[in-house]
């Protein structure tokens, strides 16, 4: 988290610990997945009580910056869908602004009736943004959805908690506040600008 806060952490510096910090979240996150136990399988020595993971995942980045989770979250789920939703934020009246979407009209259920859908925004700021990824998953039939971020506002997490509270929160690291401007404090600026390289 250090490394990404600091302004002198290079963009492959920048990268390297996303992904390192991304499959710790990710790590975190599947155990919102539906867990299957009770079942017996036998090690080297006795026979004992198994469990699983089960049901399907589909992974729900919001560009631009999402993309940065996505990559350790496959790593953990290789087999998730992944539905790309383009959203940017008004930086006059700070509302979440939809350009694209890949999300199917009909998100369906796996045979266990259990997919997770994880949206991933690294940034939690006004709420915004993941506040309109939940309602369009919603709308389309997802049961379980999880948010996942790397920071967020105390703002941004209540703002989202109180239109969804069904859906789980789970961040690397919870900050003071936000500006005026609705950019986290202490943050770590524009994580898809620090993320792609767009800033020196």
């Amino acid at each position: 988290m250090s490394r990404l806060r600091d302004t002198t952490t290079d963009t492959l510096g920048f990268r390297a610990a996303t992904l390192n910090l991304g499959r710790m979240i990710a790590h975190q996150a599947i155990g919102e997945m539906f867990v299957a136990t009770g079942f017996r399988i036998q090690t080297p020595v006795e026979e004992t009580v198994g469990h699983a993971i089960l049901g399907s995942s589909s992974l729900v980045p919001i560009l631009r910056a999402g993309l940065a989770l996505e990559a350790p979250f496959l790593e953990v789920l290789p087999r998730s869908k992944v539905w790309h939703l383009g959203v940017s934020r008004d930086h006059v009246t700070k509302q979440p602004r939809p350009y694209s979407c890949a999300v199917p009209d009909r998100i369906e259920e796996d045979d266990f009736g259990t997919r997770t859908c994880f949206v991933l925004d690294p940034m939690l700021a006004t709420g915004g943004s993941a506040e309109y990824a939940v309602r369009l998953l919603k709308g389309r039939g997802a049961k379980q959805i999880v948010f996942v971020g790397v920071v967020g506002a105390p703002e941004g997490v209540a703002f989202l908690h109180e239109r969804h509270p069904d859906v789980p929160i789970h961040l690397a690291q919870l900050d003071r506040e936000l500006n005026s401007d609705a950019y986290i404090l202490p943050g770590l600026g524009d994580f898809g600008d620090r993320w792609t390289g767009s800033v020196p």
